[in-house]
């Protein structure tokens, strides 16, 4: 096992149906979002790696909360501080804007832990892995890195929160080069399937980075209609496959129950781990509503 990831299996993100802003009242300890720490993305190139920082929501904060701070650990050691900023909220999120871009990290290789604190409380954490890559020009120069962590093992499907809109369903995860053990780059397809029978595809996605790119895929069916969640409701285990190279590069597994996606336990409210929470809903991209779609999350 990882020590990135709890393997929960049979389970898959949290759905609240029509769950209204108040949906995430104050129900627990302040938590940031999963969908905001995936996007803390490691930056490769370069002599030392480092983090970009988006701007980071934490649900179930206090009025006025005041400052947050992202911090990275390599040992025991802070490698990297930024002070977080509150900027906008809704209902009880709250946005946060870091005052620099990015951390910035020592030219080391190993394990760093990430950690968003609110008050002395820990309220995100991840754990990311650096090595150094090959020399792009046998001389030592033009250096870069690789890094493991979250981003292989999560991902996440979506479908709009008014029930009155087209109930059409996206599955997104995350890739890397990382995962295809040496290959300088390879075409993947996701399919999605009940026992040996596929009940949606995506369409195929060339991966050739490094980087952890977000990639967010429509589903079509097998006869190529939109993919709605009417599609996926019959109960029973239901299987998500990226599939490269003529395998099965990865693979998660949930139940279907009641209608649609059986909840993850991680997505449970109040939060069962304030570090670790993959929420049924996130802030929009603006930051002044939330984003019209609810998350349904897989772990491997």
């Amino acid at each position: 096992m990882r020590p990135f990831v709890r393997r929960i299996r049979h389970m898959v993100g949290g759905l609240l149906l029509a769950m209204p802003l108040g949906g995430l009242a104050a129900q627990g300890a302040p938590a940031v979002p999963w969908q905001a720490m995936l996007a803390i993305s490691p930056r490769l190139q370069g002599d030392a790696p480092a983090f970009a920082l988006p701007a980071l929501d934490i649900a179930f904060t206090p009025e006025s909360p005041g400052d947050a701070e992202l911090l990275v650990h390599r040992g025991d050691a802070v490698e990297a501080r930024v002070v977080l900023r509150p900027t906008q909220r809704v209902g009880n999120v709250q946005r946060y804007s870091p005052r620099s871009p990015f951390a910035r990290l020592e030219a080391v290789e190993g394990e760093r832990r990430v950690e968003v604190r609110l008050a002395d409380r820990v309220v995100g954490a991840m754990t990311v892995t650096f090595r150094r890559a090959a020399s792009a020009d046998g001389f030592g120069t033009g250096g870069s890195w690789t890094a493991t962590g979250p981003w292989a093992d999560h991902g996440y499907f979506t479908r709009p929160s008014d029930p009155a809109d087209q109930q059409r369903v996206r599955f997104t995860y995350w890739a890397s080069t990382v995962e295809l053990g040496g290959a300088a780059k390879a075409m993947q397809e996701l399919v999605i399937k009940r026992g040996s029978t596929v009940l949606a595809k995506g369409a195929p996605r060339e991966v050739s980075s490094a980087d952890w790119l977000r990639k967010e895929q429509d589903l079509r069916t097998p006869g190529g209609d939109v993919v709605l969640a009417s599609h996926l409701a019959s109960a029973g285990p239901l299987v998500v496959e990226l599939h490269s190279g003529g395998r099965v590069l990865k693979r998660w597994e949930t139940r279907v129950a009641d209608g649609w996606i059986a909840p993850h336990t991680l997505s449970a409210m109040p939060p069962t781990d304030a570090t670790h929470f993959l929420s049924p809903r996130a802030l929009g991209s603006g930051g002044g509503s939330m984003a019209p779609f609810l998350y349904s999350w897989v772990t491997r």
